[in-house]
Formats: C-alpha cells, sequence, structure tokens
C-alpha cells in the first residue's frame, strides 16, 4: 500500500464506521502494542490481543504499507469433538508479527483476523490501523486503532494479503535457544531445506524441554503431509488451513495413513509466512512461541510426533524473498 493509500484507507473507514461490525459478533482487535515502540531500523513486535463471538480467531495476516507482509494461524482438533481453548469459541487470543520499520512517518497498516477452524474456513474481518515509525532519538507513538470496516474485498490493501481462507503473551526467556541454522535464510536447495526443518523442530524441542515436557520426534507422514500444504499455499495462492475446495487437515494427514487403526487421536497444525529477515526458522517459531495458540499447540503435553514442512517463497509469491511454514502435530491413541 503506497503512502498516497494512507489518505484513501481513512476515507473509506469514516464511510464504513457507520456500518461496522456489530460489537461481539465478528473477529475484532481487543488491543494492538509496538514492543518495542515503531523506530526506523529497530526490529518490533505488533503484539495483537483479538476474540469473536461463538468462533475461534485462528489466524492473522498483516500488511505493513509496501514494506512487508507476515502471517500466522493455529488450529487443534481431537477425535473427542470437545474443542479446547484457546481454541474454543469466545476465546481471547494473542499474535506476535515482527516487523522492521525502513523509514520515518505514518502509515496505514492492515490486519485482517479469521476464525474457523481445521476443517472449516470462516469469516474473516479488516482491522486498520496507523502507525508512525520514527527515528532514533524521537518521541514514539503507540499504533492507533481506526474503526473497522465490514469485511469485503473493497477494503485498501486487501488485495495484497493472501486471499482470506484461515489466515490469518507469555514472554520467553531472554536466552535465545542454540539450534544450527534457525538465524539462516533458506536456500533452494533440498539440503538447505532440510536444515532449515531440523533448525524449526531443534528449536521446538528446546523449548518443551524447558517447559519439562517430552521432545517431540520428526515424522515422515506428518512432514509429507505439512511439506504439501506448506508448497499448495505459495502455488495455489491462499494461506489457511484448509486448501480451496479441500482437503482438511484431517483428511491430508489420513491420506498419509498417520491414522490408520487409531481409535482415537489429536491433530493441530501452525502456519505461518513471512520475508526475509524475519521468516528464518528462528524467527517464525519465536512469533509462534508469543502467539497463544501457536504457542498451546507447540507445549501440548500429549503430542508425541510433529512433520515440519517449508517451502521457498511466500502465497501467492513463489519468487518471493522469504518462506512458508507448515508444522503439523499429532498424537494417536489405539
Amino acid at each position: 500500500m503506497a503512502a498516497p493509500a494512507l489518505g484513501a484507507l481513512l476515507t473509506a473507514v469514516t464511510a464504513a464506521s457507520g456500518a461496522a461490525a456489530a460489537e461481539g459478533t465478528g473477529p475484532r482487535v481487543l488491543s494492538a502494542k509496538l514492543d518495542p515502540p515503531a523506530v526506523v531500523g529497530r526490529p518490533a513486535e505488533l503484539r495483537l490481543t483479538a476474540a469473536a463471538g461463538s468462533e475461534p480467531v485462528s489466524g492473522v495476516a498483516v500488511r505493513f504499507g509496501l514494506e512487508q507482509s507476515f502471517g500466522l494461524s493455529a488450529c487443534l482438533a481431537d477425535s473427542s469433538g470437545i474443542p479446547q481453548p484457546p481454541f474454543a469459541g469466545g476465546s481471547t487470543v494473542r499474535f506476535s508479527v515482527p516487523h522492521t520499520f525502513r523509514r520515518p512517518g505514518p502509515r496505514a497498516v492492515l490486519v485482517r483476523l479469521d476464525v474457523g477452524s481445521c476443517a472449516s474456513p470462516g469469516p474473516s474481518a479488516f482491522q486498520p490501523m496507523i502507525v508512525k515509525a520514527t527515528q532514533p532519538g524521537e518521541p514514539t507513538a503507540p499504533p492507533t486503532l481506526l474503526p473497522m470496516p465490514l469485511p469485503g474485498p473493497a477494503v485498501p490493501g486487501a488485495d495484497d494479503l493472501p486471499p482470506a481462507g484461515l489466515v490469518p503473551a507469555a514472554l520467553l526467556s531472554r536466552r535465545r535457544p542454540r539450534c544450527p541454522g534457525a538465524g539462516r535464510r533458506i536456500g533452494r536447495s533440498a539440503a538447505s531445506l532440510r536444515a532449515a526443518r531440523r533448525a524449526v523442530l531443534c528449536l521446538i524441542n528446546v523449548h518443551r524441554r524447558r517447559s519439562g515436557l517430552r521432545r517431540l520426534r520428526s515424522n515422515a507422514r506428518l512432514r509429507r503431509a505439512a511439506t504439501g500444504h506448506s508448497r499448495a499455499m505459495v502455488r495455489r495462492r491462499f494461506f489457511g488451513h484448509v486448501a480451496p475446495a479441500g482437503p482438511s487437515l484431517l483428511a491430508r494427514v489420513r491420506r498419509t495413513h498417520y491414522l490408520a487403526g487409531a481409535r482415537g487421536w489429536t491433530i493441530a497444525e501452525n502456519i505461518g509466512f513471512g520475508r526475509w529477515p524475519h521468516a528464518t526458522p528462528g524467527g517464525m517459531v519465536r512469533s509462534w512461541m508469543r502467539s497463544s495458540g501457536h504457542r498451546a499447540n507447540i507445549l501440548r503435553p500429549t503430542f508425541r510426533s510433529v512433520g515440519v514442512g517449508i517451502a521457498r517463497g511466500i502465497p501467492g509469491r513463489p519468487r518471493a524473498r522469504g518462506a512458508t511454514y507448515t508444522t503439523d502435530f499429532a498424537t494417536r491413541r489405539r
């Protein structure tokens, strides 16, 4: 979204404010904070809390003007059919979206919230805000939330985000996990992708170990499901747990025969996309651990196996300098 779009966004939001979504029905941003504040050249995190009415908020996608987009989404399904927080309807969720501002001044930031489950995508809502980035040493200001317009393609900047399906804080120790390749950009070779997958698994297990949990083992069948989904998101230009016209997460896992013979099961999925430098394995896992649904999946004690799938590029832009991630978690009960 170019600088002139700031005025267009303000005009559109003003026109839509009288028809804003009813309170307590659709997904909505409850609070937004930049930590640290928006200073040019300094990495920051946009920390959002959100909720919806009867459906869980599953994901977020954020467009920082023309500078960068970043998305996160998580879901969980259990054979019992009983929803579990933060994946139950009405749960308050947290998201942490990284960004480095390149130039000073105000810009229009567009947040898209999505609701739904691993099997069924729900509606999306757009929350515009104004963020002013400053030079080092200058006074800073918090983000300004604007009235939320109704969901729809006419929202300025919406076309710059992957189409809605399911798109989309407890702080960590200041010590960063030491996993080889965690901070590296991912190359296009098979060896580079393998190293990135190992780094993601290492980072996940570091956080589980800190919480006194059993380490997860890489499972080839889950990895196949996760890799296929990351590639599909990039190639087919969507971001969510359910591809256009299917399949769902459960269907994808069943195709690998991972659940064959199981009496009960629990599966979950974390996905994310971003551009360099925030899309390294370390950057993605750090954002997941600071987002409530993703953190809950990583630290769920019952999980035993995980498949990590990574594709170069972002949804709809295979040549973009970034990456798209999928982690499929699962446990079987016999």
